[in-house]
Parts: structure tokens; sequence; C-alpha cells
């Protein structure tokens, strides 16, 4: 259940009753803070939420002017992904390794998985850009193939985080798919930066373009192996598995999926 909460007069969220009630618990917010979940009639303080108070829940408030409609909750979700995904993109800017579990701790499943997904769909983006461009020399040009070559990228993006959750079961590590998604478009996210590049710098750069596979595959490598071991608790001792097993996995899906629809 997502619940959100109002800060200055501005709806915050989604986040999980957990969330509110440590953030209640450490003053972040007031017991007398509006709070609403998703099936609930009305906006109403957290306190009321916190007794489970039949009487404190008749008292409930009306709606916010212009409170949440089904446009104005999917803007906020939007905004709030995008503001977390560029909040994570600079941490990783900083140190992209070190705040990776920390990272994921801060936002929670829910919000960690958007910023997977939003990563994903940047490496498509970066993909698509490339290969129109390339497809374009030969005369290639059609808005249906660029729909299709995103999809292609996203596809992609979706099989490392499927091969990242079907080793974290067979090694039996910790956490959740949100996390599977969200080390998935960390590790992919390098490569988007290689399609970038190759777009903007042609692809007759080949030391350049060179240099930026080999630091991608090195941080990609890096990435799996962190994620591992700090965010889904695979043992030092067996995530040096991880990597070849991921990548091994990926492809055996990639391959599935392709031979279905090609």
């Amino acid at each position: 259940m997502e619940w959100y909460y109002v800060v200055n007069k501005k709806k915050m969220g989604p986040v999980t009753r957990d969330d509110l009630a440590q953030r209640v618990a450490t003053g972040d917010l007031q017991p007398q803070t509006l709070v609403w979940h998703t099936g609930a009639s009305g906006w109403k303080p957290w306190s009321a939420f916190a007794a489970g108070s039949a009487a404190a829940g008749s008292q409930g408030t009306a709606p916010l002017p212009g409170g949440p409609t089904a446009t104005s909750l999917i803007a906020d979700q939007l905004r709030l992904t995008s503001g977390d995904a560029l909040d994570v993109m600079r941490a990783f800017v900083g140190d992209p390794l070190g705040n990776m579990a920390a990272s994921c701790e801060k936002l929670g499943q829910s919000r960690s998985l958007g910023v997977g997904l939003v990563f994903g769909a940047i490496f498509a983006l970066c993909v698509t850009a490339e290969i129109s461009e390339v497809l374009s020399k030969f005369g290639i040009r059609s808005s249906l193939g660029q729909g299709i070559l995103f999809l292609n990228g996203f596809v992609q993006f979706l099989t490392v985080a499927l091969a990242i959750a079907a080793v974290r079961f067979f090694l039996r590590g910790q956490g959740a798919i949100a996390y599977d998604v969200f080390i998935a478009g960390a590790a992919v996210l390098p490569w988007g930066g290689v399609f970038l590049a190759a777009r903007v710098l042609g692809l007759g750069n080949f030391e350049i373009l060179g240099a930026a596979v080999l630091f991608a595959l090195c941080l990609s490598i890096l990435v799996l192996y962190v994620g591992a071991t700090r965010i889904l608790k695979i043992p030092e001792r067996i995530a040096v598995i991880v990597v070849p097993l991921t990548i091994i996995v990926s492809a055996w899906f990639l391959s599935i999926i392709y031979r279905a629809f090609i």
C-alpha cells in the first residue's frame, strides 16, 4: 500500500507505512501531519492511522484542494522518481560503488525500483539514438523502428534484472526484485554512456570509444559485485561467480526472447 503525506502544503510520497512511522519517530514528521493512502476516503492526521481508532478515523478531513487524483498521483510519482534518479546519479558521480547500498537503504523498495527503471530507460534511449543514427545512414528512418529499438534496449536491461534475480535466488541472497532492478539499472547505465558517446563522437573515434567500452565494462563488473555483496548480502566467498553467472543467464534469457519473437 502506498502512503502520501503533506509538507508545506505539498503532497510527498509514495512511501510505506513503516517509513512514515520512522519519520514521525525521528521527528522529521509530526503526529498531526496529514497523510493519505490508496483506498482511503480522505486525508487524516498520522495519529489517527497510528492509533487505529475507529473514532479517530471517522474524523477524517476532506481531501486537500486539488487532492489526489489519478493524474496528479501519476505526475507526482514521475517527479519523485526522476528526482530520485537524479539524486542517485549525483551520488554515483562522487562514489559510484560506495553509495549503492546507502542509496537503496534510503530509497526503500518502491523508490529503488523506480530509479532502476529510469536507468534502464536511459540506457534504452541511448541505444535507440545510436542505432537510429547508424540505420539512417542506410536510409532507414521510421518512428515505428525507433520504438522497436527502444523496446529492444529496454528488454536487454530487463533480462539483466531477471538474471540478477535468478542468481540471487540460486545463491540464496537477500533483498527483493526492486533491488535487482536497481542493480541492473546501475550496471547498464555506463553502457548507455558508451552508446551516447558513439552518437556524439561518431564511430570513427576508435581510441576514445575503446576507452569508454573498457571503462563501462570494468564499472559494470564492479557494480554487479558490489550490488551482490552489499545489497543482496551474498557472501564474498561465492560472490565472485555472480558476474559470470549474471552475464550467462542474461544472455540465455535474451536468446529465449529473441527466438520467441523473431
